[in-house]
């Protein structure tokens, strides 16, 4: 049976129980597990509300590593783009720098344990909230890192912030997202299906 680690923030955490391995919340990394227990897949979720970059990679070994997954999932950037957003003045480059080079470290700690597949996840924001507008350009900046980082190490990239804000213009935001952020059921389950569509190429 292989074992898929989802790590991540409270997207991906979505009320999951931290006393319980088998608990994986009511979000998207739930409706991944109900597609794929037929396939012998054990589902493992590692999200924790509120989780930065640094944070990940600050438990990466006790959430990761040290339980030897054969496929990881990482789906970090937006509390980044939160945390930094409420300052007045960042300087934004340095702050690239150093999200770039913690995630590129984190996906190299990864792939030393010769874990079959490494994937991606694109963090993404709808506009909601009029100050989310304003978050735009450092998303857009994170991203493209982790496109980057995707493509330099050979990870699997799941486009999601393209997909849902095209689907929230079509038939309205409020249906995938409750504050532009965190994903109503409807926005989980894009997340889930954008996800499934590239877990098939995996051979």
């Amino acid at each position: 049976m292989k074992k898929i680690v989802f790590l991540g923030d409270s997207i991906t955490d979505s009320e999951r129980n931290y006393d319980d391995i088998e608990s994986v919340g009511t979000g998207y990394v739930s409706m991944i597990k109900e597609q794929l227990c037929y396939k012998k897949y054990h589902v493992i979720n590692k999200g924790i509300a509120g989780n930065k970059i640094a944070d990940l990679y600050g438990r990466l070994q006790k959430d990761c590593i040290d339980l030897k997954p054969d496929i990881v999932c990482i789906l970090i950037g937006i509390n980044d783009v939160w945390h930094f957003m409420k300052e007045q003045y960042y300087d934004i480059e340095k702050e690239m720098e150093r999200f770039q080079n913690m995630y590129e470290n984190m996906v190299l700690k990864i792939k030393n344990i010769k874990v079959d597949t490494i994937i991606l996840l694109e963090p993404f924001v709808l506009p909601l909230i009029e100050h989310h507008k304003k978050w735009r350009n450092d998303l857009d900046q994170r991203i493209h890192i982790v496109r980057n980082i995707a493509n330099k190490y050979q990870c699997l990239f799941v486009s999601i912030d393209g997909e849902i804000n095209a689907y929230g213009i079509h038939y309205g935001y409020k249906l995938y997202s409750k504050d532009g952020v965190h994903p109503t059921q409807k926005g989980h389950e894009l997340i889930a299906q954008q996800f499934l569509k590239l877990f098939k190429t995996i051979k």
